[in-house]
């Protein structure tokens, strides 16, 4: 990756219990502006729409806007009062409401965040919870004082993950989402092939030769195969899928390549474990450079009987 990439955005780098590893890229400020500038500009013209019927309303029943507040400001009326709270309630809610409803249902993402390819995701690299969208979105009240989000942007300049105060309170982030041609500048550096390269230093040609007894039918794994699980350990999405997604993906995978099932059955972190030994046999298999002899374990592999499934 180049330099000039490695300035348009930092690298978040989340190490699982299961010791699988996500890498994400931190949405900056200049992503975080584009796409706050369209869900003001929407949220503008739902608020001008709202403003707009409520001056119809009053039009119709011979009341003017700045009435109210006449009225209000010297009779003390408590019904115009209550126009006046009622106006400004719906008014935040319909603020707050849009980034909040958005986010939940558009897992992490409001039409802002999706036009600056960013999303919203729990520090740990999980989807961001419904508890947490509320949090970081009710802390945006304080985020924008004392006026257009200024101890907001100040408090992002001041940590290296772009975190407003609304993100600390939720224990949130926001990444920005890769297309295939970012994708494939970091092949090279994360993913699956930082971990591969991870676990071969500490391989030795035992545990080589076990990883080929445990699934001796390595070979029958094929190139679009591999993708989908390394896709489903490693990817940068790998984080927002469901939980029982690689664990039915084991139960097709490693029964091909002659590997066992989860255990206990259903298990998300032993599944994954079986897709990342297999991850790592298979670039061990497939690689010229491994090792500059006969692959440890062949004769090994040819020895055991095919399994049944």
């Amino acid at each position: 990756m180049s330099e000039k990439d490695n300035l348009l955005f930092e690298e978040y780098t989340i190490d699982t219990p299961e010791n699988v590893i996500f890498d994400y890229h931190i949405a900056g400020i200049g992503s975080r502006f584009i796409g706050a500038l369209v869900d003001t500009f929407l949220l503008g013209l739902v608020l001008s729409a709202v403003s707009l019927m409520l001056a119809i309303i009053m039009e119709i029943f011979g009341t003017q806007p700045t009435d109210i507040f006449l009225n209000a400001m010297e009779d003390g009326s408590w019904g115009m009062g209550l126009v006046l709270a009622f106006y400004f309630l719906l008014e935040f809610t319909l603020m707050w409401g849009y980034f909040t409803f958005f986010e939940i249902a558009w897992n992490g993402q409001t039409p802002g965040k999706r036009v600056a390819k960013t999303r919203v995701i729990q520090g740990s690299g999980s989807p961001a919870s419904a508890m947490s969208v509320v949090i970081r979105n009710l802390v945006r009240i304080v985020d924008w004082l004392p006026w257009a989000y200024l101890i907001g942007l100040l408090t992002m300049m001041l940590n290296d993950k772009s975190r407003r105060l609304g993100d600390y309170a939720a224990d949130t982030i926001v990444i920005r989402i890769q297309d295939e041609q970012e994708k494939g500048l970091l092949d090279s550096t994360s993913g699956a092939n930082m971990a591969v390269k991870r676990r071969l230093a500490q391989f030795s040609l035992e545990d080589i030769n076990r990883l080929y007894e445990t699934y001796p039918h390595i070979d029958r794994l094929t190139p679009a195969e591999y993708e989908l699980i390394e896709d489903a350990v490693y990817g940068h999405q790998a984080a927002l899928l469901d939980s029982t997604v690689r664990s039915r993906l084991t139960k097709i995978i490693s029964p091909k390549v002659g590997g066992p099932l989860p255990q206990p059955p259903g298990s998300n972190i032993e599944a994954t474990r079986i897709l990342k030994e297999i991850i790592l046999l298979y670039n061990i298999h497939h690689s010229d450079s491994a090792l500059n002899q006969k692959r440890p374990g062949d004769d090994a592999a040819r020895s055991v009987p095919l399994q049944d499934d």
